[in-house]
Protein backbone atom coordinates (compact mmCIF):
# COMPACT_ATOMS: atom_id res chain seq x y z
CA UNK A 1 0.00 0.00 0.00
CA UNK A 2 2.98 2.58 0.64
CA UNK A 3 3.27 2.34 -3.51
CA UNK A 4 0.16 3.07 -3.60
CA UNK A 5 -0.28 6.02 -1.71
CA UNK A 6 3.33 7.32 -2.83
CA UNK A 7 1.70 7.14 -6.68
CA UNK A 8 -1.26 8.91 -5.62
CA UNK A 9 0.20 11.47 -3.87
CA UNK A 10 2.53 11.78 -6.53
CA UNK A 11 0.12 12.40 -9.52
CA UNK A 12 -1.89 14.70 -7.34
CA UNK A 13 1.48 17.00 -7.45
CA UNK A 14 1.23 16.92 -11.08
CA UNK A 15 -2.27 17.14 -11.74
CA UNK A 16 -1.93 20.12 -9.50
CA UNK A 17 0.28 21.68 -11.95
CA UNK A 18 -2.26 21.61 -14.74
CA UNK A 19 -1.21 18.51 -16.36
CA UNK A 20 -3.03 15.06 -16.73
CA UNK A 21 -1.07 12.15 -14.87
CA UNK A 22 -0.27 9.02 -17.10
CA UNK A 23 -1.54 6.05 -16.11
CA UNK A 24 1.29 4.82 -14.90
CA UNK A 25 2.62 3.33 -11.53
CA UNK A 26 6.58 4.09 -11.79
CA UNK A 27 7.22 6.55 -9.18
CA UNK A 28 10.60 7.23 -10.40
CA UNK A 29 9.08 8.76 -13.83
CA UNK A 30 5.95 9.89 -11.96
CA UNK A 31 8.39 11.78 -9.08
CA UNK A 32 10.49 13.48 -12.43
CA UNK A 33 6.61 14.64 -13.95
CA UNK A 34 5.66 16.51 -10.59
CA UNK A 35 9.31 18.07 -10.31
CA UNK A 36 9.57 16.90 -6.81
CA UNK A 37 13.19 14.85 -7.07
CA UNK A 38 14.66 18.71 -7.14
CA UNK A 39 13.01 19.74 -3.90
CA UNK A 40 13.78 16.48 -2.26
CA UNK A 41 15.43 15.30 0.74
CA UNK A 42 18.10 12.42 -0.02
CA UNK A 43 15.98 9.70 1.93
CA UNK A 44 12.96 10.95 -0.10
CA UNK A 45 14.96 10.76 -3.71
CA UNK A 46 15.49 7.25 -2.87
CA UNK A 47 11.75 6.06 -1.45
CA UNK A 48 10.58 5.63 -4.91
CA UNK A 49 13.28 3.25 -6.17
CA UNK A 50 12.82 1.23 -3.38
CA UNK A 51 9.19 0.97 -3.37
CA UNK A 52 9.22 0.62 -7.48
CA UNK A 53 10.08 -3.01 -7.41
CA UNK A 54 8.21 -3.63 -4.62
CA UNK A 55 4.51 -2.71 -6.51
CA UNK A 56 4.05 -5.83 -8.40
CA UNK A 57 4.48 -8.05 -5.38
CA UNK A 58 1.49 -6.45 -3.73
CA UNK A 59 -0.46 -6.91 -7.02
CA UNK A 60 0.18 -10.58 -7.71
CA UNK A 61 -0.06 -12.84 -5.18
CA UNK A 62 2.44 -15.31 -5.91
CA UNK A 63 4.91 -12.18 -5.65
CA UNK A 64 3.69 -11.43 -2.27
CA UNK A 65 5.00 -14.45 -0.64
CA UNK A 66 8.42 -13.26 -2.20
CA UNK A 67 8.04 -10.46 -0.40
CA UNK A 68 7.39 -11.59 3.16
CA UNK A 69 10.46 -13.64 2.50
CA UNK A 70 12.87 -10.84 2.04
CA UNK A 71 11.46 -7.81 4.28
CA UNK A 72 11.67 -7.82 7.49
CA UNK A 73 9.22 -6.30 10.20
CA UNK A 74 11.68 -3.87 10.58
CA UNK A 75 12.22 -2.41 7.08
CA UNK A 76 8.38 -2.75 6.40
CA UNK A 77 7.98 -0.21 9.62
CA UNK A 78 10.62 1.93 7.91
CA UNK A 79 8.70 1.69 4.82
CA UNK A 80 5.36 2.99 5.75
CA UNK A 81 6.99 5.53 7.84
CA UNK A 82 9.11 7.27 5.06
CA UNK A 83 6.08 6.60 2.91
CA UNK A 84 3.57 8.68 5.48
CA UNK A 85 6.18 11.12 5.85
CA UNK A 86 6.82 11.65 1.55
CA UNK A 87 2.89 11.81 1.10
CA UNK A 88 2.31 14.62 3.51
CA UNK A 89 5.32 16.27 2.30
CA UNK A 90 3.84 16.16 -1.03
CA UNK A 91 0.56 17.89 0.44
CA UNK A 92 2.56 20.60 1.90
CA UNK A 93 3.76 21.41 -2.06
CA UNK A 94 -0.16 21.38 -3.26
Amino acid sequence: MCHLAVEKALKAKIESSGDMPPKIHNLVKLAELSKTPDLMTGAQTSLPDTLNPLNPEARYPTYKLLAGDVLTEEQCATLIRQSREIVEWIKMQL
